[in-house]
């Protein structure tokens, strides 16, 4: 037997070595665990959104009105980070409209929810217009209410210096 030659060897190698990714099967993702990826970041999100305005818990017509304002705001945020119906053209849809071997490819080494959470970064980056037109709408309801308060809160300020003025004269007597 004549023995097989280094230059043979080498390319016999790497010959297998290209053929080994060609054998494997392409990375795939499970739909259901990419869904439920996207559902906890955007439940996340959602949660985040709410954080920024708290519930005016009095009866006030101004309470009323800034709570309606955080109500639709909070509502436009959902239907805009909805996991299972977001809007057309959105990152979340091009995302939900992906196969699985394309989802593979998209989110590349990333981690299933590292890479569930850069698409709802983006998708907030997307509803950013809308979400800055309803918490305008909040931020300018609640600084009427305050507003009001401050004002009224001078009042009693005065109201109570007059009343402490007055006492004053009484007592003295």
């Amino acid at each position: 037997m004549k023995p097989l030659s280094r230059n043979s060897l080498l390319s016999a190698l790497a010959a297998l070595t290209l053929a080994v990714p060609a054998l494997s099967q392409p990375k795939t993702v499970n739909p259901a665990d990419a869904r439920s990826a996207i559902k906890r970041a955007s439940d996340a999100a959602l949660v985040d959104f709410r954080g920024q305005f708290p519930e005016l818990k009095f009866e006030d017509p101004c309470a009323r009105e800034y709570n309606e304002a955080i109500k639709a705001a909070a509502d436009e945020a959902k239907a805009c980070l909805d996991a299972d119906n977001p809007p057309a053209g959105s990152p979340l849809a091009a995302f939900n409209a992906k196969t699985n071997t394309q989802l593979a490819t998209f989110c590349g080494d990333k981690t299933l929810q590292a890479c569930a959470d850069g698409v709802v970064h983006e998708q907030k980056k997307f509803c950013a217009i809308q979400a800055a037109k309803a918490k305008s709408r909040a931020k300018t309801a609640q600084q009427k209410c305050c507003e009001s308060f401050t004002a009224r809160k001078r009042q009693l300020e005065a109201d109570l210096k007059a009343i402490n003025d007055r006492l004053a004269l009484c007592l003295s007597n």
